[in-house]
């Protein structure tokens, strides 16, 4: 049978699929000039994986990302290799909706404020503390793939917000209320959600531009990529009052500098790009990951294919 590199660590669930079709594992670690010829599977979830790299594994014939976006994976490298690319768009959408949704609440039902006033002996100024709902106010939500979807159903059939949503790429069904411009939806939207893929297109999409543009008092959400905003921008637009909150799961660079101007400006939530971490999530996304390529490498098409073009021109 044929020797899978484990990347990085996986859960036990997805080794245990890749063991049970009989492949050998072997770790980043263990990876030397003696084995590297041998492998033919690779699992991987955020760290960088370059063409120079890949080059070095001639008979490496899938790469099974453990998650959705591919932006850490030499694609071009890939797909020019005859190099499968699976991924695992399904897994992680639920998290990471939830996820967002709770940042959303994070910000309008003040819990960390609310919790502080207790232990400060002040419960008496719950008056004063200012909470709202989320009912009835404005999502606008940018990218609508998997994770945006489920974000809108949350959103719009459980919390009864009214959802804007702008993807220039997706056709967006027609009982949507949808955009064509993003300026649009950053004018009418009380909290923005970015679920985008991070490209060229993408990059630093919200700028000093687009957020002058949102409402004052908006919440802005970024559980996508850490650079589709600028977060030289986005500190400055909370220091001057305007934008009214900043919640990230995601980082231009992981973990964030020092420096960063997010971790002193005021009114920002961060976690530590953990929204898709949940048990759940990971069993799928591990599984998923190694189920792709295990059906590769018994000559089978996995469930999804980031590179599709690989198999019309009858690559490996």
């Amino acid at each position: 049978m044929s020797t899978v590199l484990i990347y990085d660590p996986i859960s036990e669930d997805g080794l245990n699929i890749l063991r049970k079709a009989g492949h050998t594992l072997i770790t980043r670690q263990e990876l030397n000039e003696k084995n590297k010829d041998s492998i033919e599977g690779l699992v991987i979830r955020t760290s960088p994986l370059k063409g120079d790299f890949l080059s070095q594994l001639p008979h490496l014939k899938v790469i099974g990302r453990h998650g959705v976006g591919v932006d850490n994976i030499d694609l071009d490298y890939a797909t020019k290799a005859g190099i499968i690319v699976g991924n695992t768009p399904y897994a992680n959408a639920v998290s990471v909706a939830e996820h967002v949704l709770g940042m959303m609440l994070y910000f309008i039902k003040k819990y960390t404020l609310s919790d502080s006033l207790i232990r400060e002996g002040k419960f008496r100024e719950r008056d004063h503390i200012g909470l709202s709902e989320l009912n009835g106010k404005t999502l606008g939500i940018i990218g609508f793939g998997k994770v945006g979807k489920a974000v809108y159903r949350i959103a719009h059939d459980g919390f009864a917000m009214n959802v804007i949503v702008y993807d220039p790429y997706i056709e967006v069904p027609k009982d949507v209320h949808s955009v064509e411009k993003l300026e649009e939806l950053l004018k009418s939207s009380d909290f923005v959600t970015i679920h985008t893929p991070l490209t060229e297109e993408t990059h630093c999409m919200i700028d000093t531009k687009e957020l002058s543009l949102m409402k004052k008092g908006a919440i802005l959400i970024n559980a996508a990529r850490g650079p589709v905003i600028n977060v030289d921008a986005v500190a400055q637009s909370l220091r001057d009052g305007h934008l009214g909150g900043l919640a990230v799961d995601v980082f231009p660079e992981e973990p964030p500098r020092p420096d960063s101007p997010i971790l002193t400006a005021p009114h920002v939530l961060m976690t530590p790009h953990s929204a898709a971490l949940t048990y759940e999530a990971i069993y799928r996304m591990a599984t998923g990951a190694a189920e792709a390529v295990v059906r590769v490498l018994r000559g089978e098409k996995p469930d999804y294919i980031v590179n599709p073009e690989v198999l019309k021109e009858g690559k490996k």
